[in-house]
C-alpha cells in the first residue's frame, strides 16, 4: 500500500505540473488490477551519461539552467487557492535529469518528492530519502526541507559535470553524509583549470551550506 500511495502522488503531483522542463504524464490509472502511468518518452541522455561522454562547460551551464527552469516551475506549484504546495524533488541527480537529442532537458522521477497532502509518508523514522552523494546537508539530517535542498543538489550535479568526476564520494553513506556537511568544496577551476567567467560563483552560490 505504501508503494501504491507512492505511485499515486508521484502522478498526481507531476500531472499538475505543465512546463516543458518536467516529463509529461499523459494518463495513470490502474487497469485489470495493475497500476500504470503513461510518460512523456525522452530520446536522449540522462546527464550521468552525457558527463561520461565528457560536456563542454557552456552546454553544461545552459542545460543545468533548464534543469532550474524545470525545477522552479515544480517549486511554484500551487492549489485551487492559490497556495504553495511546498513541492520539494529530494531525488535530483544525473540519473533524473534527461538531455534531449533536441536540446530540451526533462527533470524526471517525483517518486518522493515532498508535498503538501501527500497519501504516503513523506519520510519514515531513521530513514532518508534520496541519493545520499545528491543531498542537501539538511536532507542528510533528515531536518526541514524546503526548496533550497533542490538548488543544492542542482550544484553538486553542475560540479560534476564541470569536473567530470564525483563530488562527495565516501565509502559508505555516513562517510557521504560527512562530506556533504562538513568537506571543504573545491571550486570546479581548481579541479579542471580555467572555466569560463562566473561558472565558479555559480557553482559555489549553489553549494553553500
Amino acid at each position: 500500500e505504501a508503494v501504491r500511495a507512492m505511485f499515486l502522488d508521484e502522478a498526481k503531483i507531476v500531472g499538475g505540473i505543465i512546463h516543458l522542463g518536467i516529463a509529461t504524464i499523459h494518463d495513470f490509472g490502474e487497469e485489470a488490477g495493475t497500476l500504470f502511468m503513461a510518460m512523456e518518452y525522452v530520446a536522449g541522455l540522462s546527464f550521468r551519461t552525457a558527463m561520461e561522454l565528457g560536456m563542454p562547460p557552456a552546454i553544461a551551464a545552459r542545460a543545468i539552467a533548464e534543469a532550474c527552469r524545470g525545477l522552479h516551475a515544480a517549486h511554484e506549484v500551487r492549489d485551487p487557492a492559490g497556495h504553495l504546495q511546498g513541492v520539494v524533488h529530494r531525488d535530483v541527480s544525473p540519473d533524473n535529469l534527461l538531455l534531449g537529442f533536441d536540446g530540451h532537458v526533462k527533470v524526471i522521477d517525483f517518486g518522493i518528492a515532498l508535498v503538501k497532502n501527500r497519501q504516503s509518508p513523506v519520510t519514515e523514522f531513521g530513514t532518508v530519502k534520496g541519493k545520499p552523494p545528491y543531498m542537501s546537508p539538511e536532507q542528510v539530517k533528515n531536518e526541514a526541507l524546503d526548496r533550497r535542498s533542490d538548488v543544492f543538489s542542482l550544484g553538486v550535479v553542475l560540479h560534476e559535470l564541470l569536473t567530470g568526476q564525483m563530488l562527495f564520494d565516501g565509502d559508505s553513506i555516513y562517510a557521504v553524509a560527512r562530506q556533504v556537511e562538513h568537506m571543504e568544496i573545491p571550486p570546479p577551476s581548481r579541479v579542471v583549470g580555467t572555466l569560463p567567467a562566473g561558472l565558479d560563483a555559480v557553482v559555489m552560490a549553489a553549494l553553500e551550506r
